[in-house]
């Protein structure tokens, strides 16, 4: 008799929650195994592969509402066990909410059969009357990836008041499956089918079931089959690390299968491509009619291939384009290679398509095509299946000029690539992103999970915005790290792997250049003059208390005392609603471009720091944002503030404090007067800014390339 080892802490939560079904698990995992095996299974397997433990929980969706605090001590382990440990009360899942849902262990699976026996074959839901696109998603494997990609479609649609149909085809066989599916009903333009069906509207797009539109992507995109030339249209494809997954598709000069293009290079490579006619476009997600998608049909079994062979076969009908939309953008995973689906296309033998001048193609994204290389495809297989990768260098690394060449730089954003731009990361690097361009620089933007994209070779200079995460510098080029958060995490080890270091904090850079015997420079954070002005809004029009962040899991202790205090305080951000009254919370989010109009018209804007970027003198950058902006501000003490933003700022230290600043006193005695301010506001706007900052960053950038002997 063999005995049963006694189920470890981990293995006990997971046996002991309703989220853990290990039929359902047993599916997506394909293994057949009690329950104890399964949670074992599970944790040694499935949690590397993101296998859902449950319909009703998402673990890459679980991942990205943990944020950063927690998802860093998540790290690579098991996001339910962590969900359940910690008692989060959280979705866990886009589309159910488990705890409202009331599925049990033992009753999921009769309840899945059931459901799934009457499901109707023929598409069931909510029609759009005379919808003007359809996007056709085929689901063939996972449905939580399937159900996020419709919902998205929906919404996006939804938001920019497009007619659409959302038909959703469920190709999976699997009951389980199917009834996941059947949770779009509710989503208004949504139809599920277990059979094929015919798009409703003229224009389709059909989109991969694991991929997800962005906000604004679907407008462009029909806008470029308005022009009869143009025979298919797709979106710049953006991988999860934030990089390109795919800019369309070409075939190399020397012959060979297609490869995609810009994979793996930063999104800015692909800005020129919109004008350009490309030879074909990828997989993921494409824009076409109606008619030809019914006349050339999709073949089977080509896998990533397959919209390049449909475009291949459509310019065979007739003459045109395809172009691909670069504003448009859907979050696409690759593919592992399929080389069954690379023999087929080869076995087409068609000729190559029009529009295939490879080197026009680099040239329009700045660079030089030297050659390429194949990467083999595996032993005993035909090398003509191989991995086609052109070799490339940049154009500006072969003029030969007097003056400095313009530099390439590689921002390090701490924040992961994100559809909701969320982050205050994001939109601090790309307005230095905007300033380095001012300057007649390249700039680049590369998301946490593209820190170490493969093409990096190509960039100059990384600029390591510090926030969370620890970079590991390579000999490639030099790097410059930008202390602007998170000061604790910083090692001596790390700041010496840089080529220089700079930090937002007077107290804490003097203080690490003596511990550590390296020159570390202050450089503070910045402020957009351009969104962050008092021109954006008549003062004391909006809000009489504005508080703008989110909650980060916490009741940040400004925005509990301005409620004990009694004022009426406004707060816009995320994760408040079960922590603040309902009166207090406008809003969950604030478009960036919409907070220097709301600085600028508040009353009072509150601002607070993280324990150790107040005691280490790490200034906010919403100090900057709101002085600049004209606005009065009261903060809490953070060390160096000194009289940097005059009577702008003040300090408060408790709930009396606080009621005493904002009310008790006038408020020209406390914050000046708004001639004052606009002083002030200007200042700010002018020696703090991005572009001063810029300036700064390109001198030191200089003298690294400088010591390490290049220009």
């Amino acid at each position: 008799m063999r005995l049963r080892r006694r189920p470890s802490e981990q293995e006990q939560l997971l046996l002991d929650s309703e989220l853990f079904d290990e039929r359902w698990y047993g599916e997506r995992a394909g293994v057949r195994l009690d329950r104890g095996e399964a949670v074992r299974h599970y944790l040694d397997h499935g949690v590397g592969l993101g296998i859902a433990p449950h319909p009703l929980f998402d673990p890459g969706y679980v991942r990205r509402r943990l944020g950063p605090r927690r998802r860093a001590r998540l790290g690579e382990g098991d996001p339910l066990t962590f969900v359940i440990r910690h008692e989060l009360e959280l979705p866990t899942h886009p589309l159910l909410a488990a705890r409202a849902a009331g599925l049990v262990q033992g009753d999921l699976a009769t309840w899945i059969e059931q459901r799934y026996a009457a499901w109707p074959q023929q598409p069931s839901g909510s029609p759009v009357s005379e919808p003007v696109v359809t996007v056709l998603i085929t689901c063939v494997a996972a449905p939580e990836h399937a159900l996020v990609a419709a919902r998205a479609a929906a919404e996006t649609a939804s938001g920019a008041d497009v007619a659409a149909e959302i038909l959703l085809v469920d190709a999976t066989g699997s009951p389980a499956d199917g009834i996941v599916l059947d949770a779009l009903l509710g989503l208004p333009g949504v139809r599920v089918s277990r059979a094929g069906a015919d798009p409703a509207a003229e224009l389709v797009v059909l989109l991969h079931d694991d991929a997800v539109p962005e906000r604004g992507w679907l407008t462009p995109l029909l806008g470029a089959l308005e022009a009869p030339a143009v025979l298919a249209a797709s979106p710049l494809l953006v991988a999860p690390s934030g990089a390109i997954e795919s800019a369309g598709a070409v075939y190399p000069a020397p012959g060979g299968l297609p490869y995609r293009l810009l994979a793996d290079f930063p999104a800015e490579d692909a800005g020129a491509l919109g004008a350009l006619r490309l030879p074909a476009l990828t997989g993921g997600a494409l824009a076409l009619r109606r008619d030809d998608l019914a006349d050339l049909g999709v073949r089977d079994g080509l896998g990533d291939l397959t919209e390049t062979d449909l475009c291949r076969r459509l310019a065979a009908t007739r003459p045109g384009r395809f172009r691909l939309v670069t504003e448009s953008r859907v979050r696409h995973r690759p593919h592992p290679v399929d080389l069954d689906a690379r023999a087929r296309f080869a076995d087409l033998g068609q000729s190559r398509p029009s529009g295939a001048d490879e080197q026009r193609i680099w040239s329009a994204c700045g660079y030089r095509l030297i050659g390429h290389e194949v990467q083999p495809p595996g032993t005993g297989l035909p090398r003509r299946l191989g991995l086609v990768e052109p070799v490339v260098v940049r154009e500006s690394r072969l003029q030969i000029t007097e003056v400095p060449r313009p530099l390439r730089w590689a921002i390090k954003n701490p924040a992961p690539s994100n559809p909701d731009e969320r982050w205050g990361d994001t939109h601090f690097a790309r307005a230095l992103a905007r300033a380095l361009r001012g300057l007649g620089h390249e700039a680049v933007i590369d998301h946490h999970g593209a820190w170490e994209r493969r093409t990096a070779r190509h960039d100059d200079i990384d600029l390591v915005l510090r926030g969370p995460h620890p970079f590991d510098p390579t000999p490639e080029h030099p790097s410059i790290a930008w202390v602007i958060s998170h000061p604790e995490t910083v090692t001596e080890e790390e700041a010496h792997r840089y080529d220089a270091v700079v930090a937002a904090s007077v107290p804490w850079a003097r203080r690490r250049s003596v511990d550590w015997g390296i020159g570390i420079e202050p450089l503070l954070q910045a402020t957009d003059p351009d969104l962050f002005n008092p021109e954006r809004a008549r003062p004391d029009s909006g809000a009489e208390l504005l508080f703008v962040g989110s909650s980060r899991g916490e009741y940040r202790a400004i925005v509990r005392d301005a409620i004990e205090a009694g004022l009426p305080l406004s707060v816009y951000g995320a994760n408040w609603e079960h922590l603040i009254p309902p009166a207090h919370l406008v809003g969950t989010y604030l478009p960036n471009d919409e907070v220097g109009l709301a600085y600028a018209a508040a009353g009072v804007v509150l601002n607070d720091h993280f324990e150790d970027m107040r005691r280490e003198g790490f200034l906010s950058n919403r100090l900057f944002d709101a002085v600049a902006s004209g606005a009065r501000v009261i903060t809490d003490d953070v060390s160096g503030l000194g009289d940097l933003f005059g009577g702008s700022v003040q300090v408060y230290r408790d709930v009396d404090d606080l009621r005493r600043l904002f009310q008790d006193a006038p408020r020209e005695q406390v914050f000046g007067d708004r001639e004052a301010r606009i002083a002030t506001a200007r200042r700010i706007g002018h020696e703090h800014s991005f572009a001063a900052r810029a300036g700064v960053l390109v001198e030191l950038g200089r003298a690294v390339l400088h010591e390490r002997g290049r220009s």
